[in-house]
């Protein structure tokens, strides 16, 4: 489970300058939410997709949920008249290191390639407040009981601008033609008590589900992320429970008996983890290559950046780059493939921010 650290929920508790502290909180909720994108992508990029094809794109979904997340929050924050960072040295995230928000629990996330521990950490990432335990087909009852979740800390941030709007405070201050609302489904321009709830609803419920049902509320189809990662541990797909009844809790209206999700561990690309550029020797073709691939990282970032901030029509540039560096770690990997397809030393994108000259 992650538990966050107190103070981040103490932003929400300032009473000196109470809208500065809901702009601090909703900036830490957007640095949370980028911080989990290159892991996604790292175990992504590490995975055949002729093996574990399934596996691939169920990442792929969660990964491009989180995009519209951080789209979100930075509406938000726009909003409130905050000026979301996402590309400056003191957001960026490190790795390995600590999601940011102070974790408590010394969960140490890591650029690995897809595996069972690292599944454990975007489980860990994901959990709701109260993970609904259901049956496994033929097995045990899944499940355990988190503390201080990021779901809580976004309903920390829900409750905290109704109770500033009730008691008289000008909240949503900021600039409408920052707001983003294009070229990402679901996303939600901030004006208001009422839209900024949306917008924190669909983030928490994409990811955690409800205290009720798995399912995404709004699509009402597809599992939270927290539960397609568990299909992916419990090895099926999460199904409407065909004996339940509706008077049964909400824990017996699902179970894990759907098709199954086979992890295939040879269709794992021995990727390094947490790899470093200094691990080869400048000029090299491997140091070219993570170099490139930093510096196409960076140029997103920026360009994210950008579509945040007052000029949304560069999220389309934002895109076209993150298809290039899925190019780029195609081309690393190929690196430690040998003549007869054997494994060698494998090259892995380091997603170092360079700001631009």
């Amino acid at each position: 489970m992650i538990t966050l650290n107190q103070a981040l929920f103490a932003h929400l508790q300032r009473r000196d300058d109470p809208k500065q502290g809901l702009l601090d909180a909703v900036q830490a909720a957007v640095q949370l939410e980028r911080a989990t994108l290159p892991p996604y992508l790292y175990a992504l990029y590490s995975l055949d997709q002729e093996k574990n094809g399934v596996i691939a794109e169920l990442i792929r979904s969660v990964f491009m949920e989180e995009m519209l997340h951080v789209a979100l929050a930075a509406n938000l924050l726009n909003a409130l008249g905050g000026d979301p960072r996402i590309a400056s040295f003191d957001t960026v995230p490190r790795y390995p290191g600590p999601l940011p928000g102070g974790v408590e629990d010394g969960v140490v996330v890591h650029l690995a390639p897809f595996s069972d521990s690292q599944l454990d950490t975007f489980l860990q990432i994901e959990a709701p407040d109260n993970v609904l335990a259901f049956r496994v087909a033929g097995g045990e009852v899944a499940g355990e009981q988190p503390r201080r979740t990021i779901g809580q800390f976004y309903r920390g941030i829900r409750d905290r601008i109704g109770e500033l709007a009730d008691g008289g405070v000008n909240l949503f201050t900021g600039d409408p033609a920052r707001q983003l609302a294009t070229a990402l489904e679901g996303v939600v321009k901030v004006s208001d008590v009422a839209s900024a709830r949306a917008a924190i609803d669909t983030i928490v419920e994409q990811g955690e589900g409800t205290e009720q049902s798995p399912l995404e509320a709004a699509a009402a189809t597809l599992p939270a992320h927290y539960y397609r990662f568990a299909e992916i541990k419990n090895g099926k797909e999460l199904i409407r429970n065909p004996d339940a009844h509706p008077t049964d809790p909400p824990e017996a209206q699902f179970i894990y008996g759907g098709a199954p999700i086979v992890f295939d561990r040879d269709g794992v690309l021995p990727l390094p983890t947490d790899p470093k550029a200094t691990s080869f020797a400048e000029g090299s073709v491997e140091r070219t290559r993570i170099d490139a691939f930093n510096q196409t990282y960076s140029a997103m970032l920026v360009a994210l950046q950008a579509a945040l901030t007052g000029a949304p029509a560069t999220i389309f540039g934002a895109v076209r780059l993150m298809r290039q560096m899925s190019q780029q770690a195609e081309e690393m990997a190929a690196l430690g493939i040998g003549p007869t397809f054997e494994y060698g030393a494998m090259v892995g994108g380091r997603f170092s921010y360079t700001p631009p000259a």
